[in-house]
């Protein structure tokens, strides 16, 4: 029998055992350590398993339960099997509820700390930014709040507000260096900037406002317009007889809801069939000297 089995039929026994004179004092040493663990009898023996818990003459738990199954030799019946094996298995899924919530808890800390890091590094970026002359910070010494703008684009703001120390003694650290007067200081928040999700087939190079070409995976996911053909009669030229359809535009398929902090770049088809505010097509193309297509400038909206 394993351990956890053996506990359980030990638990069983505890409390009739409370009174006996060889074990009475182990038995409630054990009932007065299961009170920690909300009255889990099993509990309190699988922790003493390792010769936590002992009885007055020095017992160790291991030992009390061996003794207890070499004076219980006579086979369990079906209804005592069947008993200790549920309670067996509801304390393993107990068990795994209480590790599941663990790491759960451990997993949303590690996603709070990144984010933190990540706040702390765009704020630095900026900083580097309006230091280089690359953005620029507008509002006269008079104003409480300032924009600060890249390529014309709002990237972040900084306002003169009171925050007490208390309240203050992390964020505003994080957000922004504190000044002379104790109570006031400049507060930097940068603006939180859209996702791009591509829901093309392919990766696109989108041209920046600086010129530069940014790279934007396919998202896996393709948002499409379904399209129906009517078959006509063919045409006659010059050149042959070709045939002719009638197209028929339908609905748009695999385009999210919107969702705030999210933009989606999809075919310019899908981009006017849809006309919503966050959904934006590939620009004009570029072309290399050969020819070639290697991006798009910008994005269209058709709203």
């Amino acid at each position: 029998m394993n351990t956890t089995f053996c506990c359980i039929i030990a638990a069983s026994k505890l409390e009739s055992l409370a009174n006996a004179p060889t074990y009475g004092a182990f038995a409630k040493a054990v009932l007065a350590e299961a009170k920690s663990w909300g009255g889990n009898i099993e509990s309190a023996l699988l922790e003493g398993a390792d010769g936590n818990i002992r009885c007055g003459g020095g017992q160790k738990l291991a030992d009390f339960c061996e003794h207890l199954l070499a004076v219980c030799q006579r086979p369990f019946n079906a209804e005592e099997i069947a008993a200790a094996s549920e309670r067996e298995a509801k304390l393993a899924e107990k068990q795994a509820a209480a590790v599941a919530a663990y790491e759960a808890a451990q997993a949303e800390k590690a996603a709070a700390a990144a984010a933190r890091e990540a706040k702390l590094a765009r704020l630095a970026e900026i900083e580097r930014l309006l230091a280089s002359g690359a953005a620029q910070e507008t509002g006269t010494a008079s104003t409480t709040l300032r924009e600060i703008r890249q390529n014309g684009v709002l990237v972040a703001t900084r306002r003169y507000e009171q925050v007490s120390y208390e309240s203050s003694s992390k964020d505003a650290w994080i957000r922004g260096t504190r000044h002379d007067n104790a109570q006031f200081h400049w507060v930097l928040d940068a603006v939180e900037l859209p996702e791009v999700v591509n829901l093309t087939p392919h990766p696109l190079m989108i041209e920046r406002v600086d010129g530069a070409l940014a790279s934007i995976p396919a998202s896996g996911a393709v948002a499409r317009l379904a399209v129906t053909r009517e078959q006509l009669a063919p045409v006659a030229t010059s050149a042959g007889a070709f045939a002719v359809t009638r197209p028929t535009l339908g609905a748009v398929t695999g385009l999210p809801e919107p969702e705030a902090g999210r933009i989606y770049v999809v075919s310019a088809m899908v981009a006017e069939a849809v006309k919503r505010p966050d959904v934006f097509s590939p620009g004009e193309l570029i072309r290399d000297s050969a020819g070639n297509v290697v991006g798009a400038r910008g994005l269209c909206y058709f709203i």
